[in-house]
Formats: structure tokens, C-alpha cells, sequence
């Protein structure tokens, strides 16, 4: 193989799983746009490579170049496409927005890990107030952290402990 098709190769197994890592995080964004513009890109470089590819290939299956050639034009397509999926990978990361990122859904809330940590400590101080004030039941629970749930009355409620923890 001619030293130029190498070349053009490198580029199309690059351009092959950028559009192979790109269509897939759009499949799990929550954008059609995103994802058919994806699809459209994937599956055209896809049709590309494989008329550039497949005499090569067949060529190799068939021990026409032997063994070591075949090991070093694997290496070689395995480079490539990584490559191609690293930079894809990038490059989404860079430019997911909104509806465009993995993950994003109407039905499900985002929250940043920050929002998250202060959720549970709101459900933690609710909790510390409201400790002993839920009638005794057979309901068992944990918290985030595996401490049991204490329910029902203390044995000697004390008034001030509750609005000591209201007032904080």
C-alpha cells in the first residue's frame, strides 16, 4: 500500500471514531438534532472507510502480507482510532450544553454535587429535629450514612431539646 493511502487511512480512522464516540454520546444526550447530525456523520465516514479498507483488509485475512505486517497494520488501525475516540471524547466535553449533554432529560432533575451535599445536609438537620417526634412504629430505615432512623417518643420527652433544634 502506497505510502499516501497510509496517510489517508490515519485520517479516516480518525475522523471513523470521532464520529463512532460522538454518535454515541449524542445517543445519550437528550438532543435529536445532535444525534441525527451524529448519525449522519458516522454512518458516511463509516461507508468511506470501508471502500478504502476492505481490498487491504482482505488481503491481510488472507495472509497475502503475512503475519507481521498484519500485526503492524492492527497497531496501526488501533492507534488510529483511538485517537479518533479521545478527541471526539474531548471535544464533546468541551461543547455539551444543556440538552446536548450526556444525560440530559426533561424527566429527570440535574443537580451539581454541590446542590447534592446541600440536600443532604437540609434532610440531615431535618432529620436531627424531628428525631423522636414520629410515633413508635414498625417501620425500620437508615440514613444516607447507614444510621438507623430513631422513631417514636423518648422515654422522657424534653421540650427544650425540640426548641433548642428549632431554633439553630
Amino acid at each position: 500500500m502506497p505510502i499516501q493511502t497510509w496517510v489517508l487511512w490515519a485520517f479516516i480512522l480518525i475522523l471513523q471514531n470521532f464520529a463512532f464516540t460522538f454518535v454515541s454520546r449524542a445517543r445519550n444526550s437528550g438532543s435529536l438534532p445532535r444525534h441525527m447530525i451524529a448519525g449522519f456523520f458516522s454512518n458516511g465516514v463509516w461507508f468511506v472507510s470501508q471502500i478504502l479498507i476492505f481490498t487491504q483488509l482482505f488481503k491481510i485475512m488472507t495472509g497475502q502480507y503475512g503475519w507481521p505486517k498484519a500485526v503492524g497494520t492492527s497497531l496501526y488501525y488501533t492507534a488510529f482510532t483511538l485517537i479518533g475516540s479521545l478527541l471526539a471524547h474531548y471535544y464533546s466535553l468541551v461543547t455539551e450544553k444543556g440538552k446536548s449533554a450526556v444525560g440530559a432529560s426533561k424527566k429527570y432533575v440535574q443537580i451539581t454535587p454541590e446542590e447534592w451535599e446541600h440536600v443532604k445536609s437540609m434532610a440531615g438537620a431535618a432529620y436531627d429535629i424531628t428525631v423522636g417526634m414520629i410515633p413508635a412504629t414498625s417501620i425500620t430505615a437508615k440514613k444516607l450514612d447507614g444510621a438507623p432512623v430513631l422513631t417514636g417518643l423518648p422515654e422522657d420527652p424534653d421540650p427544650r431539646q425540640f426548641m433548642t433544634a428549632l431554633s439553630e
